[in-house]
């Protein structure tokens, strides 16, 4: 988004467009995280499978298709079905979609000032462990971010980002470049 020509357009102040602009995303990723269920995938198995227990089976085998709560039970099956889909394309939408814009645009606006960039991912829904996660997924370390990783939780981030690459790479020497 062109910021400058906006707000010339708008008759805004710069600074303040960016700062609703960033409150806006991060409202809508809010929303879109808290309609998404992490563990709906086990419970959707459950529900299935009562739906298809409660089924007074068939002579011929059939289960569904000629009883009188067919319709009832393939209706639930498919809310749950369009729920499960949706619930998915909300964690899809957030994590591969939204979340990439969204800290490039903290980042661009918010040059230097950490605090402000914080504030607009904590608005989003995340936590204190979530945040630097999130930088390292979207933009991850460099120039441009360097100054997201300064800090007391930026020196635990990064320790124990290396420790996960230590204990992923277990036949590495770790004297190789000594």
């Amino acid at each position: 988004m062109d910021t400058k020509q906006m707000s010339r357009n708008l008759g805004i102040h710069e600074q303040r467009l960016k700062h609703l602009h960033a409150a806006y995303a991060a409202a809508i990723i809010k929303r879109l995280k808290s309609l998404h269920l992490p563990d709906f995938g086990k419970k959707e198995t459950a529900l299935k499978d009562e739906i298809i227990r409660s089924h007074p089976a068939n002579p011929d085998g059939n289960v569904i298709g000629t009883h009188p709560s067919d319709y009832s039970n393939l209706l639930r099956i498919g809310n749950l079905n369009y729920f499960s889909m949706r619930n998915s394309m909300y964690h899809s939408y957030v994590s591969k979609i939204m979340e990439k814009r969204f800290i490039p645009m903290l980042v661009k606006y918010f040059p230097d000032q950490a605090g402000e960039v914080v504030k607009y991912i904590r608005k989003a829904g995340y936590g204190d462990g979530e945040v630097l996660d999130l930088i390292d997924r979207t933009a991850g370390y460099n120039s441009k971010t360097a100054y997201l990783y300064q800090g007391k939780s930026g020196e635990e981030h990064r320790k124990k980002f290396h420790q996960k690459i230590r204990n992923s790479c277990p036949n590495v020497s770790r004297n190789a470049n000594k």
